[in-house]
């Protein structure tokens, strides 16, 4: 958040759709701060899981929104973690390659959004430089 709180209330992912197993187990997990990198569950809270059905690659797939909103106090940075709960059901969320993680590459008057990492579920392996 920059100047003042925000609330976030939901997400919208690009997400495999059919023939992709569907609905698909999805959560979504967030921490104060920036990600350690110990792909640890521990400062991660769960806000959001659910069976969602996937779009397809390169379509918007819209999350419900979540039960409380999270809010981020102005000045104040969060990571969030958005996962397919099953490593073997083989429905994926897409990205795109980054440079650095840490390197904003969205930003408006009300926040900024940098690259990050992807990692498996539950929060296993790690790859660096991902664009959400």
């Amino acid at each position: 958040a920059k100047n003042q709180a925000i609330a976030i209330k939901s997400f919208d992912i690009n997400m495999a759709g059919p023939p992709s197993p569907n609905p698909a187990p999805v959560e979504v997990w967030f921490m104060p701060g920036i990600d350690p990198g110990d792909r640890s569950a521990q400062p991660y809270q769960k806000i959001f899981e659910g069976d969602i059905t996937g779009q397809g690659k390169g379509l918007v797939t819209v999350l419900p929104d979540f039960t409380s909103p999270v809010v981020i106090p102005a000045g104040s940075t969060y990571s969030f973690y958005v996962t397919v709960a099953d490593l073997h059901l083989g429905t994926y969320i897409f990205y795109n390659l980054g440079t650095t993680v840490g390197t904003v590459y969205s930003q408006d008057q009300y926040m900024e959004i940098a690259e990050g990492y992807a990692m498996g579920y539950p929060f296993l392996g790690y790859s660096a430089s991902r664009k959400w």
